[in-house]
């Protein structure tokens, strides 16, 4: 059994939406500081920073973050794209459990922005990781199909 999140007593497998290869097509010319990109669900309407909604394509959301240094969110993808692609991520008020299942720690909105960013680490070799995780648990897979 593979699971999403890292504190699982199962396998760790990042999302496989990693293997997307539009992770690959987008170059990283920022033109803002700070993006959100909010739930649909779960409106941010606190800050005046360009922002957007995660129901539009995969392709939309990923550019718009490539063009960003820092994304603010509360879409579970959004963030841990973000962190695949190397950003500065700020988690808005969670709503749910899956925000504490990254492997990297999110750090959440405190309410000081400036302070918020001034702590967050990026992780820039998250892409490569969890693709080779899932590579690895693909083969496994197919390894233990092919046993029968």
């Amino acid at each position: 059994i593979g699971c999403r999140d890292y504190n699982s007593p199962y396998e760790y497998v990042p999302c496989v939406s990693c293997m997307n290869s539009v992770f690959d097509s987008f170059s990283n010319k920022i033109v803002r500081q700070i993006g959100v990109i909010e739930n649909f669900m779960f409106p941010i309407d606190e800050f005046k920073f360009e922002k957007m909604s995660n129901m539009v394509s995969v392709e939309n959301v990923i550019s718009f973050i490539c063009q960003s240094e820092t994304i603010i969110s509360n879409s579970y993808h959004a963030l841990y794209w973000a962190l695949l692609l190397g950003k500065k991520v700020i988690l808005y008020n969670s709503f749910s459990s899956k925000f504490y299942g990254f492997k990297s720690p999110l750090n959440k909105y405190s309410g000081n922005i400036e302070k918020d960013l001034s702590e967050v680490r990026i992780f820039p070799s998250m892409l490569e990781e969890a693709r080779d995780l899932n590579i690895k648990y693909k083969n496994k897979v197919i390894n233990f199909i092919r046993s029968f």
